[in-house]
């Protein structure tokens, strides 16, 4: 006698596990999300503190050297280090074609962007020796 499962019962596990993946699948994306952002805050703070960490070098050393741009890397290609200059590991970029969530990109020589979404990007500005958001003031405020 073969021992196999019904229709019923087939039918019945994957209703089940159609109504458990409706509250996980949400959750899942919500929790990808906000991992996302505190990589990207954590990587603002570093950038930030990399730049005043050489302008005080420079001030204890009196050397009249300027931060011009934080990096050498070219604009908009994939895998290019960035923030070299600043930090001790390394942040590779992505390109404005692949948006990958939670990279940088850089658009041109002191700007960069990196994507939380599809449509929604933070913006950031190397200025007056300060890496400043030019994103929405609530966005800016939520990565400050």
């Amino acid at each position: 006698m073969k021992k196999s499962f019904s229709l019923l019962e087939i039918i019945f596990v994957l209703t089940i596990i159609g109504i458990i993946s409706i509250f996980f699948v949400p959750k899942y994306n919500e929790m990808i999300l906000k991992s996302k952002k505190i990589k990207i805050k954590s990587q603002i703070i570093l950038i930030q503190n990399g730049i005043k960490k050489i302008l005080n070098k420079n001030i204890l050393l009196s050397s009249g050297i300027l931060l011009k741009h934080l990096d050498d890397a070219l604009i908009n290609k994939d895998k290019e280090k960035l923030f070299s200059k600043l930090l001790d590991f390394e942040i590779f970029s992505t390109t404005l074609l692949n948006k990958e969530r939670g990279k940088w990109i850089k658009i041109s020589q002191n700007k960069y962007i990196t994507y939380l979404n599809k449509n929604l990007f933070l913006s950031y500005s190397f200025e007056n020796n300060s890496f400043v958001c030019k994103s929405i003031n609530i966005i800016c405020k939520e990565f400050e």
